[in-house]
């Protein structure tokens, strides 16, 4: 009789009806979509463009090929399920060590992730984070189901460009999120043009801008992606390519700044040089979420825009990568670093409400999105001692 009643509750406990769900702490209070996540890693090689020398200096054959390594990370919406195992965060440490060479996943190989993925933390929040904190982290569930079947239908979708010679790790929150919410979400590592660290000038943004025109030609292959409905956000440096590419694509629908180059002294003179700068091309939406305050803020790129509606949101109290998945990291794990802000979290978090309501909006043509751009953003649930919003209207452009 005991035997079959540990049967039965092991059946029970076992049904997606009886299971318990995962809590998602890197999320803070950010609510799931109706769709679960997917998440799946491709390797692929743009063969247009070198990136290490064919042969060493005896001119012998140094590496099975010469060609550009672009790693791409691709969050989709798909069927919920609780049973299904969620992806641990270090499976994101892992495709650190896998960036400039692919290779198999080894033991050497997660151990040599999980140290590059500790030293990035250390050099871009400037603490040392302790082992155990990194340790804390990488144990973590994410939202992710690894290879997951996709949910049926086509969905909008966003590329994002990656901060200065950063990883797919580091906005893996609101990339999580948004997919939840029915967008597919994808990006690649910032890579320099012959070297792992990007170069902060033009041929660092062109280079990057050819990574997502890869990744917007890998797109075809892509059953579930609605290349119809494309967006492009940017971190940081990453808003460099931002305002290049739909300068010469003009099937991007949406921009989408996080924090990033539009909004900072000196980038206009650093754009021009680009033979596709174009302001004149650029009409599509953008929204820009910034910080409050920092003395290198400059708005002349955004006033340039003349052809396209911005929304601009100031959010108080963050630094520069509280615009990214570290800032919820410092928030929710006590101890991670020192020096963390009161804001860290609410920030973040409204801003994945923005950008989820913005792409609803433009991509979706959903009214809710819509309102939630045109509301004060009080009616939107948040303080004016968190944040600030503004929207400054394109005017049509002549035939």
């Amino acid at each position: 009789m005991n035997r079959m009643f540990k049967i039965l509750l092991a059946i029970l406990l076992s049904s997606s009806s009886f299971a318990v769900a995962q809590p998602l702490r890197l999320w803070g209070s950010l609510e799931q979509g109706s769709y679960g996540v997917g998440f799946r890693t491709v390797f692929l090689y743009d063969q247009s463009r070198t990136f290490k020398t064919k042969y060493d200096e005896s001119e012998r054959k140094k590496e099975a090929t010469s060609a550009r390594p672009i790693q791409i990370a691709l969050w989709y919406p798909a069927k919920k399920s609780e049973r299904a195992p969620k992806m641990l965060f270090a499976e994101y440490a892992y495709l650190v060590a896998r960036e400039e060479r692919f290779g198999e996943l080894t033991a050497t190989a997660k151990e040599r992730g999980r140290t590059l993925l500790h030293k990035s933390l250390n050099r871009w929040l400037k603490e040392e984070v302790p082992d155990n904190k990194l340790a804390e982290l990488l144990d973590m569930r994410t939202a992710c189901i690894k290879d997951a079947a996709p949910a049926k239908g086509r969905f909008p979708t966003l590329i994002v460009a990656q901060g200065a010679s950063q990883s797919c790790f580091t906005h893996s929150i609101v990339c999580e999120y948004l997919a939840s919410h029915g967008y597919v979400v994808v990006t690649s590592p910032s890579m320099g043009t012959y070297t792992r660290e990007i170069t902060i000038d033009s041929r660092g943004t062109e280079t990057q801008a050819r990574d997502v025109e890869f990744i917007i030609s890998y797109l075809h292959n892509i059953s579930m992606a609605d290349e119809e409905k494309l967006a492009l956000a940017g971190f940081s440096f990453g808003g460099s390519p931002l305002m290049i590419v739909p300068m010469r694509n003009t099937n991007i629908d949406a921009l989408v700044s996080l924090d990033s180059f539009v909004g900072f002294q000196g980038v206009l003179p650093h754009l021009q040089q680009s033979p596709s700068f174009d302001i004149g091309r650029m009409k599509v939406p953008l929204l820009h979420v910034v910080q409050h305050t920092n003395p290198f803020l400059d708005s002349s790129l955004l006033d340039t825009l003349r052809y396209a509606d911005r929304y601009i949101v100031r959010i108080k109290g963050l630094n520069h990568f509280d615009f990214s998945s570290l800032g919820m990291m410092s928030a929710i794990i006590p101890g991670f670093v020192q020096n963390t802000r009161p804001n860290q979290r609410a920030g973040y978090e409204a801003l994945a409400h923005y950008v989820l309501n913005f792409l609803d909006a433009v991509l979706k043509g959903n009214d809710a999105g819509k309102k939630f751009l045109m509301n004060g953003v009080e009616a939107n649930g948040f303080s004016p001692d968190l944040l600030e919003m503004s929207v400054k209207k394109g005017t049509k452009p002549p035939p």
